[in-house]
């Protein structure tokens, strides 16, 4: 394994200094958006996209966690994690919905994904920061590439799990009226799976979330470091509040999806 890998950075690594630079490109402009903007002008957003795709609860609740953060000084490496995490949210997304398609309608497909994900699902949370770091050195990418390989699962699975459900007299009528598979499939099938979609996006944002500690011991920053770094220098009170803030930023995703999702439906 140490010689593969050593071959491939060696002989490829103008391949993996590439997708360092489209990682970090990514991140700057979601990090600009998070960070660069006036906080203010940021709370007054997502307050407002909160209440708009939530309701009003769930805004008093956003509000209440982002004072929380900017009480306790951790606005901006709140807004730094948030960053990490929607990135990877985003790869895990693009990446996993067509994988999902593909193992919700073929068994090929399910026969090849279904052992890959089972061993992304059980291999300790570590062990994906050793390629990361061997491949792309340590900082930001490297991090927000081991949180994809751990939050993508959850992702095909569902989206795959939602195809499967759709009813077959659904699919049955649906061709009897001329449909062809593109139209059965974007007119019918996905529309029919989107609860199931959104409940993957919204465990892929929990799972980010839940490795943002990790990933902060390979130069991931933002919240973990935090926790991190109290730890390192046993400072309980701090570490405990930097773990209730990710925590909170866990729940006011989860109560806008889950919430929008119930309105939707």
């Amino acid at each position: 394994i140490d010689d593969g890998i050593g071959y491939l950075t060696v002989f490829y690594g103008a391949f993996f200094d590439a997708i360092k630079r489209i990682l970090r490109g990514m991140l700057s402009a979601i990090k600009s958006v998070f960070v660069g903007t006036p906080w203010p002008v940021t709370m007054c957003v997502l307050l407002f996209v909160a209440y708009k795709m939530a309701g009003t609860r769930t805004a008093i609740f956003v509000g209440a966690s982002l004072i929380y953060l900017a009480l306790f000084g951790f606005w901006q490496t709140a807004m730094d994690t948030l960053s990490l995490v929607v990135a990877a949210s985003i790869i895990c997304v693009v990446v996993g919905l067509p994988l999902g398609i593909w193992v919700g309608k073929s068994s090929r497909g399910q026969t090849i994904i279904t052992p890959i994900l089972d061993v992304m699902q059980t291999i300790p949370s570590f062990v994906y920061l050793l390629p990361a770091i061997a491949f792309f050195s340590i900082g930001k990418p490297p991090a927000i590439l081991a949180t994809v390989i751990f939050a993508m699962p959850p992702m095909v699975r569902l989206t795959a799990l939602g195809l499967r459900q759709v009813a077959e007299n659904t699919r049955e009528a649906a061709l009897a009226f001329g449909a062809n598979p593109r139209q059965l499939l974007l007119k019918v099938e996905l529309p029919l799976a989107l609860p199931s979609i959104m409940a993957g996006i919204n465990q892929v944002v929990m799972m980010s979330l839940s490795m943002v500690v990790i990933a902060a011991l390979i130069g991931a920053g933002g919240m973990g470091y935090v926790v991190t770094e109290a730890l390192e220098n046993t400072e309980t009170g701090r570490g405990v509040l930097a773990g209730v803030g990710i925590a909170l930023l866990a729940m006011m995703i989860d109560r806008v999806v889950q919430t929008a999702n119930a309105n939707r439906q």
